[in-house]
């Protein structure tokens, strides 16, 4: 959560330029200074209710899924762990991707959604959303459960892959070092 609160407002911004309304913005430092003059500091933290919700629990279900996984896929001491660290690493982000992928969409939308600071709605004639839950409620509403994932797929196109090697070359380099301190069990090495 802490570490969310500092970078929640870079997330924003970079949602800004990547929108089809980016063309508006000359870069970064205008598009900050235009979401400040325009809707004030808390401009800056559209979609953080979806993120502080559901950021935990998705990374519980990460981290969690990846340890069910490893213990089936990757038994210690087997020649082909490194493939089950993998597939391992793969699920885990497959699995955490069925809460982030919901709340990634509705925090870009709010993100992309901007408001005058008298209130009142600019932009294209999208939706409308009045917070976290009104945009989840609304997105399902209009667009059925499918709309809260969409960019599922590509979303785990892009951090699977990422999730996969990221394991594998952990779990590598724990057992490495578990090796160079003399320890059989890379479980028992000091935090």
């Amino acid at each position: 959560f802490v570490a969310r609160v500092p970078c929640h407002p870079l997330d924003t911004l970079k949602s800004r330029l990547q929108s089809a309304d980016g063309h508006r913005y000359q870069g970064i430092r205008h598009c900050l200074r235009s979401t400040l003059a325009e809707e004030g500091i808390l401009g800056l933290y559209r979609g953080f209710g979806a993120v502080v919700v559901a950021g935990t629990p998705a990374a519980c279900i990460y981290l969690t899924s990846y340890e069910i996984l490893k213990s089936a896929l990757a038994p210690e001491g087997s020649e082909m762990a490194f493939l089950g660290h993998f597939w391992s690493g793969m699920g885990a982000e497959a699995a955490a991707c069925l809460l982030f992928v919901p709340v990634d969409v509705v925090k870009e939308r709010l993100q992309v959604q901007r408001t005058s600071s008298n209130g009142s709605v600019t932009g294209s004639g999208l939706p409308t959303y009045s917070g976290s839950f009104d945009a989840f409620r609304v997105i399902s509403r209009t667009e059925g459960i499918l709309g809260l994932y969409k960019g599922y797929f590509a979303t785990l196109a892009s951090f699977g892959p990422f999730s996969a090697f990221y394991f594998l070359f952990y779990e590598q380099c724990r057992a490495g070092l578990a090796k160079a301190a003399g320890k059989p069990d890379p479980t028992n090495l000091p935090a």
